[in-house]
Formats: structure tokens, C-alpha cells, sequence
């Protein structure tokens, strides 16, 4: 006689779970911006708390540094088109992000905490600009800095920059004087929106007998510092509480001098990132208290990547560098690729003809922002999904009543079930 296997104990209904309860699992969803969203149109409950400000913070924090990057900027001429990594539902179409500004002499110089910078140098002003809520807002150069040479956007410390809002924010310009083709001086200016101002800092008194080199790539923040590297491989850092200027030499015995990427490694250690001709990706950090560099690790890039081929050379070039999710961007031959340094995951970049640096954009958006960026809008209690219909859904009478007709009683696996697989 066949043994009569016994039924398991049925899944927990999710009206019988305490809000913090349901809290905790609804934070370990994955940090993707149609997760939460398909979370709130389970039930009016699910959809309360996941629009709860307190959760979208903690929701954030929690992914910080798991969150997967959405997608980066890459500059061919004087435009910037955005590139989206996700694939549906998650895929963001290039044309959700149209530049504030177009037909002028306008240079793209990053982005940072949901904002992204532009120099409008025919009206010598700066452009920041929010990709997701479209606002833009328009600063003068400070007044006797006419060579702007590069340029920063970031949020203050402290501030939570996934709300979507604009301001406040800090801009930090490195202007120069340049006299028979050397730096005669060499100074950064930081405004804030707040105060509306700019500030001066001290000058680079180590630059000023150096023959003019230009700023390589865009600036990375280690800490509370901003770094770029100058041509020749050297690190220039602006302090942004003392507002002080310093230079970093590179170690001499690199083989290339232009091709490196500055990293923010653990405990807001200052790392950069080489080629090595052996093809290895090879993780330098800066040692203070010995004033030296270390090599911190070592990376094979023909196991990561493609085999390197048996003849012929393989070309390489490191494209760029996503703080919030350490992650570097090279190209490899024809091919472009993102590499997650904590998890050595690899990810094949679409559309990856552009030799241009990369300038990430941004790496999690919930709730209300998440809706925007995938082509959607909310009404109230209504979401119209621009994309797969085109009529607008009732979040509590539709849609509840229909998951409930197909899928049985409303148990909490049941529902996640839905979430997931949909």
C-alpha cells in the first residue's frame, strides 16, 4: 500500500503578518525598479507600504551596494545619449532622457547622486540636471574664472539623493591661468545651491611649476575627497572640507601612463585600476601612512573576459568607473564590458562602439521614480503602463479582484509568486 504523503502546512495568509513583518520581506525583494512596483499592485496594504518614505529609505540602503547600475551616459560630440543595462521590464529606452540643452558648445562631465552635469561654455554657465524628474537649473561660472577645465556635480553630505529632487547641491570647478602655455595658477571654486555662492579654496602650489597637463577622464569622489587624474598619471585631489588642492604621484614603474582608472576601494582607500601587458587588471591603493602605493589585487582578465587570441594583439581601454556599485567599465577589442570588483560579475555593455568614457547614471530608483523611468505614470490610485497598454488600471478594484480569480486564495507565496514570475 503506497504511503500517503503528507500535506505541508498551508503558506500564511499576508493579512496575518504584522506590518513590520511584511516590511522585512518586502525589503529582500531584488533592487530592480519594477519589484516594488509589482508589489504594490498586490493589495492596497502591500501598496501603502511600499510608498512609505521610511521604507523607500531603508529599501535603498539596504541594496546599496548590490543594486545593479541602470544604465550610463557615453558623450559623442556635444551630446550625451544614455545607454540602459536592464532588460524588460526594467529596460529604460534612451529616450526618457533628452538633454536640457542642445545645438550649442555644450560638454557632458558626469553624474552624481541622480544628477547630472553639463557646461554650456557659449554662455558660460552650468547645467544640472536631474535625468528622472526632467528639472534642470542654471548656474553662472564664478565671476574672473573664464578657463574652466573641469567640473563636478554631488549632493551634500548626509543627504538621501534618490527622492528625485534637484537641490540641494554642490559644484566644484577647476579653473586655471595659463601663461606661455604653463599653469600659472591653478585654483577650485565650490558653489553652493543653498547659499547660492561660490568659495574659493587654496591654490596647487605643486602644479604651478608644471608644464600644462590636461584632466583625464571624469572625477571620482573617494571619501569626502574628489580626484581626478591628469595627464601623465598623476592624481589631483580637492578636500572638500578643508578645500585644500593636492597632488598624488603614480608610481614610476607603470607601463602606461594615460590609460588608468581612480577607484574608491574599501574604507574610502584611494585605489586606481591599470592594464598590465600580461592583460591583467591590476588594483593599486594608496597607502598614507607610508605615503606609498600598494598592489591591492590582481585580476586575469582572459579568464573574466573572452579568451585573449592566439595571434595578434588584444586592445584594450578602461572607459570609465560607477562608485555606488564599484564596478569598472573596459573594452575589450570590439567588445565593452562591466566588471563588478567586490563579485567579479561581468556584464556585456550593448551598443558598445564608443571609445568615449562612460559616465554611469545612477544604480536604484523605487517607488514613484521607478514608475517614471520605465514609461509610466501615476494618477492617484492608478497606473497606466505606457508600454504594454494603453488605459490605466484600477490598483484596487481591477487588479486585486483579477489576481484573486486566477490564483485562489491570497497567500503570502501565492502573491510572491506573482511578483516574481510575472
Amino acid at each position: 500500500m503506497a504511503r500517503r504523503r503528507r500535506l505541508s502546512s498551508p503558506a500564511p495568509a499576508a493579512a496575518d503578518l504584522s506590518d513590520d513583518l511584511l516590511w522585512e520581506i518586502l525589503l529582500r525583494l531584488p533592487p530592480l525598479p519594477s519589484s516594488l512596483l509589482r508589489a504594490s499592485l498586490v493589495c492596497r496594504r502591500w501598496r501603502h507600504l511600499a510608498a512609505d518614505p521610511a521604507f523607500l529609505r531603508r529599501f535603498r540602503a539596504f541594496h546599496r551596494r548590490s543594486a545593479p547600475l541602470l544604465g550610463f551616459f557615453r558623450c559623442s560630440g556635444n551630446r550625451a545619449y544614455f545607454t540602459s543595462l536592464m532588460g524588460p521590464p526594467d529596460h529604460i529606452p534612451a529616450a526618457r532622457f533628452p538633454p536640457p540643452c542642445r545645438g550649442e558648445h555644450c560638454s557632458f562631465f558626469g553624474c552624481r547622486h541622480g544628477l547630472a552635469l553639463i557646461l554650456n561654455r557659449t554662455r558660460k554657465e552650468a547645467v544640472v540636471w536631474n535625468p528622472v524628474s526632467g528639472d534642470s537649473r542654471r548656474v553662472r561660472f564664478p565671476r574672473g574664472e573664464d578657463i574652466v577645465f573641469e567640473a563636478a556635480v554631488l549632493r551634500p553630505a548626509g543627504f538621501d539623493h534618490d527622492l528625485g529632487q534637484l537641490s540641494p547641491f554642490e559644484l566644484v570647478f577647476l579653473c586655471s591661468r595659463i601663461r606661455a602655455s604653463r599653469l600659472t595658477a591653478l585654483v577650485a571654486r565650490i558653489y553652493r545651491s543653498e547659499s547660492g555662492k561660490w568659495i574659493s579654496t587654496g591654490s596647487a602650489a605643486a602644479l604651478a611649476a608644471m608644464p600644462w597637463r590636461p584632466v583625464v577622464g571624469p572625477s571620482v569622489m573617494v571619501g569626502n575627497t574628489l580626484c581626478w587624474l591628469i595627464g601623465g598619471g598623476d592624481i589631483l585631489q580637492v578636500d572638500l572640507g578643508t578645500r585644500r588642492l593636492a597632488v598624488i604621484r603614480m608610481p614610476l614603474y607603470l607601463p602606461l601612463k594615460f590609460d588608468f582608472q581612480i577607484l574608491s576601494l574599501e574604507n574610502n582607500a584611494l585605489g586606481f585600476a591599470v592594464v598590465s601587458r600580461e592583460l591583467s587588471l591590476q588594483l593599486w591603493q594608496w597607502k598614507v601612512e607610508l605615503n606609498v602605493w600598494r598592489l591591492h589585487r590582481e585580476l586575469e582578465l582572459g579568464k573574466l573576459l573572452s579568451p585573449a587570441p592566439s595571434v595578434g594583439k588584444v586592445w584594450t581601454k578602461l572607459l570609465g568607473y560607477a562608485e555606488d556599485t564599484n564596478a569598472i567599465f573596459i573594452k575589450w577589442n570590439d567588445a565593452a564590458f562591466m566588471i563588478q570588483l567586490d563579485s567579479f560579475l561581468v556584464t556585456k555593455i550593448p551598443e558598445s562602439t564608443t571609445n568615449f568614457p562612460y559616465y554611469p547614471a545612477f544604480s536604484l530608483q523605487a517607488g514613484k521614480l521607478a514608475v517614471e523611468l520605465l514609461g509610466m505614470r501615476c494618477k492617484k490610485n492608478c497606473v497606466s503602463w505606457i508600454c504594454w497598454w494603453n488605459h490605466p488600471i484600477r490598483i484596487d478594484d481591477h487588479l486585486t479582484r483579477s489576481l484573486g480569480a486566477s490564483h485562489g486564495s491570497a497567500t503570502i507565496g501565492t502573491k510572491f509568486n506573482i511578483i516574481i514570475r510575472r
